[in-house]
């Protein structure tokens, strides 16, 4: 698992463990807390979660895309190759 997807897991699990059920006779003020907070780790995730994609859609895919294509090809070739011989049989 990448460290961003890591990252993004442990935020995310912060923000279900931090967020309890409200109980009658608690204040709303400290609940306001934890859903500020939630609201703040929601975002950092969506920035993070955008400029992954975003390096992702600069760095990675030009870079893979040509071997994706070429294992595309090769198999393509193989399998054409044994339809071919198995029309012989």
């Amino acid at each position: 698992m990448g460290k961003l997807a890591f990252f993004t897991l442990v935020l995310w699990f912060q923000v279900c463990m931090a967020v309890p059920a409200s109980k009658d006779g608690e204040d709303p003020e400290e609940m306001s807390f934890f859903w500020d907070a939630k609201e703040r780790v929601q975002t950092t995730t969506e920035i993070v979660r955008d400029f992954a994609q975003m390096y992702y859609a600069d760095h990675i895919k030009p870079t893979t895309d040509p071997y994706v294509q070429w294992a595309s090809d090769t198999v393509a070739s193989i399998r054409d190759r044994i339809s071919n011989r198995w029309s012989h049989y």
